[in-house]
């Protein structure tokens, strides 16, 4: 359950960040043109105009990431996972939309992995089980929760980019999180390409 949803959450990420390259790419030319003597100084056009100038990762970064050990790429994600969060809540304006990374072993296997919660799924996941404690609803697994209410997750989705678009701080956090999410799928990637040990093991560090 716990992997699910953590890819859930890293595809949401993904989203975001190519979302985030696009609007880069298909805007620097003409607004690096109409914005070079832009009036508006200090002011939220002038914001919008500085995350658009932010350029998108190269992929020789994603390369040298990838490098590392899958412990220390976890490692690192999981500290920018939680800058892109306390940055992204700040700018936020909309609670339900806040998350929250915290370490948790919901999946019983008493490993510890972080993860990140919307309040409004935090929210519907206790009110599930208070409903079924008082028999008045069956017990819903957080994975099906976040399949049940994708429409907020699409609106999540969309105010992480919103949020993302409208402050630098955001869009840099967010695309550094890309780029570690982005190694670590590639180091997966290699890993599987390579010969298994006695067919079944790969040697992956």
């Amino acid at each position: 359950m716990i992997t699910c949803i953590r890819a859930l959450f890293t595809a949401l990420l993904l989203t975001c960040t190519s979302s985030l390259y696009f609007a880069n790419s298909s805007a620097q030319a003409g607004d690096n043109a109409s914005h070079r003597d832009s009036p508006f100084k200090g002011s939220g056009a002038e914001q919008r105009v500085s995350v658009k100038q932010i350029g998108s990762i190269p992929v020789e970064e994603i390369v040298t990431s990838a490098r590392q050990s899958f412990s220390s790429l976890r490692a690192e994600i999981d500290i920018a996972e939680k800058s892109l969060y306390n940055t992204y809540n700040d700018l936020n304006d909309l609670d339900e939309y806040d998350v929250e990374c915290r370490k948790t072993d919901w999946a019983g296997t008493f490993i510890r992995e972080q993860m990140c919660w919307p309040a409004f799924l935090t929210e519907m996941s206790a009110r599930n089980v208070q409903d079924w404690r008082r028999d008045l609803d069956i017990l819903i697994p957080v994975d099906h929760l976040v399949l049940l209410y994708g429409d907020k997750m699409d609106a999540l989705r969309a105010n992480v980019r919103r949020v993302a678009g409208e402050y630098p701080d955001a869009a840099i956090a967010l695309l550094e999180v890309g780029k570690l999410q982005a190694a670590m799928k590639r180091k997966h990637d290699e890993c599987m390409a390579q010969k298994p040990v006695l067919l079944v093991f790969r040697l992956c560090k």
